[in-house]
């Protein structure tokens, strides 16, 4: 896939040609691992600025250490952006998303997108028997 859109660690991607009824884009977010300060805390590389978008993403995320392995990760909801807001630059983080169509989000996830506005929430909250299934095969 050839990224349609790029800045720092972002990358967005058209979908694939049977995604693209029900998705807009297939993006992924990557901040190196970074320094860590005296203390051993991660010092933030920064923020990347997200504008107001009525669209929801189902992202898996996952933090890894400085050799790359993952500590963590989850399947989360990036719910629609009401305002302006600053993403913060994690080192480490790396998210793969699908940014599906509003009008498929209630048929495929059975919720209201409004319902989440300007959160991201745990996919388990609200649907954990789908989070089981996407994290086993993720």
């Amino acid at each position: 896939m050839q990224p349609r859109h790029r800045i720092g660690g972002y990358r967005e991607y058209d979908p694939a040609a049977e995604a693209a009824f029900f998705c807009e884009a297939i993006w992924t977010h990557h901040a190196a691992a970074g320094a860590a300060d005296a203390a051993g805390t991660a010092v933030v590389g920064g923020a990347h600025r997200v504008l107001p978008d009525p669209a929801l993403s189902v992202a898996y995320w996952a933090q890894r250490d400085e050799d790359g392995r993952p500590r963590r990760g989850g399947v989360v909801l990036i719910g629609p952006k009401t305002r302006p807001q600053l993403f913060p630059l994690v080192p480490g983080l790396e998210l793969a998303a699908v940014r599906l169509k509003l009008e498929w989000v209630a048929p495929i996830l059975g919720i209201d997108p409004g319902g989440i506005d300007d959160q991201i929430v745990d996919l388990s909250s609200v649907r954990s028997n789908l989070t089981d299934r996407l994290e086993d095969r993720l």
